[in-house]
């Protein structure tokens, strides 16, 4: 019988299908095993503990995640940030996804789904003038607002009186 040697393809499966059946201590586990298996994790075995995260609402294993990443030579790409500020937003910790959003804008461009994410966790938080601060700067970028983000614009215009609310 041919032994299965660990490499990080079969390890970030793992740990993405622990993500995938809603277990994330299973995958943050596995995914801390790596070393002690001298495997050397990847964009690909990052994304999947953090997606692992993010469903199981674990925005401060999330935050952690990064911060090994940012100590490591793995280049962190706008997929990875945004499922970090969506497990954020899902607890309504409004501060870390504003700042995961501005720290992504130093390394990265900020997306559509990065600012509806952080525009919903500024609501869950009834931060609602960061809210609309959130959509003019989507607009300022001429980045194009989903069905997400569209409620929003009639509060934009009232704060924001002359303001066009849709162009």
């Amino acid at each position: 019988m041919a032994s299965l040697e660990a490499n990080v393809v079969l390890c970030s499966a793992a740990v993405s299908a622990c993500g995938t059946g809603q277990d994330w201590q299973c995958a943050l586990h596995l995914f801390s095993t790596l070393a002690e298996r001298r495997v050397e994790a990847n964009l690909i075995t990052f994304s999947a503990a953090v997606s692992a995260c993010e469903e199981g609402r674990a925005w401060r294993e999330a935050l952690e995640l990064l911060r090994q990443m940012t100590t490591g030579a793995v280049q962190r790409d706008v997929i990875l940030y945004n499922c970090i500020i969506s497990a954020c937003e899902k607890q309504g910790k409004w501060q870390h996804a504003l700042l995961l959003l501005a720290k992504m804008e130093e390394d990265l461009r900020a997306d559509v789904i990065s600012y509806n994410a952080s525009i919903s966790a500024c609501e869950k938080g009834n931060q609602w003038h960061r809210a609309v601060d959130l959509l003019l700067q989507l607009r300022q970028k001429r980045l194009q607002e989903d069905a997400t983000a569209r409620p929003y614009w009639p509060a934009t215009k009232l704060v924001n009186g002359s303001k066009p609310c849709f162009s």
